[in-house]
């Protein structure tokens, strides 16, 4: 598939985002990891902040299968913080992700 897009017609009003506590250093290194890709750029610092808090830091050892087709909902994305990422269909490699770029169960 070339792109996947969605746009939702109705907002939940009664949606409250998780918020995870983390320490500043962890905090920090969420941002620097998104700060410059362009599906956070354009958000005010407020909208960015209710991102990163709903943000979970997770470390993972070299290959890793963070998601694996057909076991995922689709409703977690990973950014990438460090390190590079691999997608895969059987034993041909489709993609690598570079720290800062985001991937789904969608991808």
């Amino acid at each position: 598939r070339e792109a996947v897009s969605a746009e939702r017609d109705e907002v939940d009003k009664d949606f409250v985002p998780p918020v995870y506590s983390k320490s500043t250093e962890v905090r920090d290194r969420i941002v620097a990891s998104i700060e410059h890709n362009p599906l956070f750029t354009s958000l005010r610092p407020e909208q960015l902040d209710t991102i990163v808090m709903a943000m979970q830091e997770e470390h993972v050892t070299l290959h890793t299968e963070v998601i694996v087709e057909g076991e995922e909902s689709g409703d977690t994305c990973y950014v990438v913080g460090s390190g590079k990422f691999a997608a895969y269909k059987g034993k041909k490699q489709l993609v690598t992700y570079q720290p800062g770029e985001p991937f789904c169960g969608l991808a």
